[in-house]
């Protein structure tokens, strides 16, 4: 619009009127011009007033995300160090305490027990994880309960905790007083959602700096004194030795050794003769596994067989004890087509196997009459855990015509009432009863043979070594001998007679 009014403006107005409105041209310029700066203006500070605003809001949001990132960061510091069950501290937890327990005291003398609860697992599987949770938290409590100021109590993992105990000079007999408080406390049953709780609590002990100089490596030797607690007495504490690390080691030696000999020729079966108390003569044969280890040697019954029932390979050890006995008695020949064979089981084969059925297939697969196999038990099968699972197992075992006796009678606890209860047919006294036949052994044997008049059991004796053991057991009324008196384990099993000479000739023509 300016460019065509400037020219009309040159072309017919005055020099006065040019300027004049070239003037006016100016000012309305310089207003528009005014106007627009007045706008930039007020938007710039519009801009800065927002800025700060949003400077002041982005101050309030990294104030509260820092601070919730500290809280994050403090709550997974917790979990790291915390069991999130029983809200104890945890593995890492325990080392960080002793860590800075020991940073200005690197001398300071700690007693390190280890707790290993005793039954757990079978509580937990057969009440239910829930309820098993339940027991952990409130046996934690009863054992935190027992510390005194100072010590911490930590969970290492599943039913296993860690009592660690800064000590001083005046304080030597403080260990064993508190390792007896948490074994009466964990003794002590509870109700729990309507069952009745009983634990136990095996202790391994150990000392910082004497067993080592490494915290880490006190709690390791504390391990290893409860493992040889739990593999030879539980309930109590024991001190560690550093021979309990050569003896784990040999321990984990043989447990990979023994599952590569089973059912090679390094495992065989040995048998031992059980004779009739009237007659001598030879009744049936107890199998008995022997293991010739191919660098280190005979290794002796009592050692791998407790080995495998501790590392559960006592299972597939028993199947091929009895499919091996069940062979080799379909063998004995014409002398030994009448005579049975004694097979021992282990209490976990009857819950764990179906052991009845594997019973029928080995018969089966052997030829062998169930009449001729007996199956020895310990009293361990009358607890109360699996009783009804392995009362069933007996009773289809004797539903089969399998006889069904108890081992080592006398050395666990056999209620009455369950023993009613199972159809077994014999009971063997222990050894350690006949060799004690002359003072409290007497009385054992008496009891038992009592019982077995009660319940149509036969009583064996196990161990009868002397000829005067034999007159004895047999004045009692046991029925039948075992022991090396009569033979020691052989690997072909005889079936001769063995003169009674314990027994007088009046009654053998009664027997006869």
């Amino acid at each position: 619009m300016l460019l065509p009014a400037s020219l009309a403006l040159a072309i017919f107005s005055s020099v006065d009127v040019i300027i004049a409105a070239l003037g006016l041209i100016f000012l309305v310029v310089m207003l528009v011009s005014h106007a627009n700066n007045h706008n930039v203006l007020r938007q710039s500070l519009d801009l800065e007033h927002d800025n700060i605003s949003l400077i002041a809001d982005l101050k309030d949001l990294n104030g509260t995300l820092e601070s919730k990132i500290l809280d994050r960061t403090r709550a997974l510091k917790e979990i790291a160090h915390n069991d999130l069950l029983t809200n104890l501290p945890n593995r890492r937890g325990l080392m960080e305490w002793a860590k800075a327990l020991l940073k200005d005291h690197s001398n300071l003398a700690v007693a390190v027990m280890f707790l290993d609860l005793d039954r757990f697992k079978q509580i937990n599987d057969a009440l239910g994880h829930d309820i098993g949770d339940r027991v952990l938290v409130n046996v934690s409590g009863q054992i935190n309960k027992q510390l005194p100021p100072g010590a911490i109590l930590a969970r290492w993992g599943g039913d296993e905790f860690v009592v660690a105990m800064p000590l001083t000079a005046a304080e030597p007999n403080i260990v064993q007083y508190l390792c007896d408080r948490i074994i009466g406390a964990v003794n002590h049953p509870f109700v729990l959602n309507g069952e009745t709780i009983r634990l136990g609590v095996s202790i391994g002990l150990a000392f910082y700096p004497d067993d080592d100089k490494s915290f880490t490596d006190v709690i390791h030797a504390a391990d290893l004194a409860v493992t040889e607690v739990k593999r030879t007495e539980r309930g109590r504490a024991l001190a560690y030795s550093e021979t309990y690390a050569e003896v784990q080691r040999r321990r984990y030696d043989l447990s990979r050794s023994l599952a590569q000999a089973i059912g090679t020729d390094e495992l065989t079966l040995v048998y031992q003769p059980i004779v009739s108390a009237v007659t001598g003569r030879v009744v049936a044969h107890e199998a008995l596994a022997r293991w010739n280890h191919p660098s280190l040697g005979a290794i002796s019954p009592e050692e791998f067989i407790k080995l495998a029932e501790d590392t559960d390979k006592i299972v597939a050890l028993g199947e091929w004890a009895l499919y091996q006995a069940c062979k080799d008695a379909t063998g004995w020949g014409k002398d030994g087509a009448q005579i049975k064979v004694a097979v021992n089981a282990s209490i976990k084969q009857l819950v764990h196997s179906q052991f009845d059925l594997k019973v029928v297939q080995i018969l089966n697969q052997t030829g062998l009459s169930p009449a001729r196999l007996e199956i020895e038990v310990t009293e361990s099968l009358f607890d109360d855990e699996h009783l009804e699972q392995v009362l069933r197992c007996v009773k289809n075992l004797r539903e089969l015509g399998v006889e069904v006796h108890i081992d080592d009678f006398g050395t666990g606890y056999s209620s009455l009432s369950r023993l009613h209860k199972f159809p077994v047919t014999a009971i063997k006294v222990d050894r350690h009863f006949i060799n004690d036949i002359d003072a409290d052994g007497r009385v054992i044997v008496e009891s038992a043979v009592m019982i077995a008049r009660r319940f149509g059991f036969e009583v064996i004796a196990e161990g009868v070594e002397t000829i005067e053991q034999a007159q004895i057991l047999y004045e009692l009324g046991v029925d039948k001998f075992q022991g090396y008196y009569f033979a020691r384990p052989q690997a072909e099993a005889s079936h001769h007679s063995f003169a009674p000479l314990w027994v007088s000739e009046t009654a053998i023509a009664q027997a006869m």
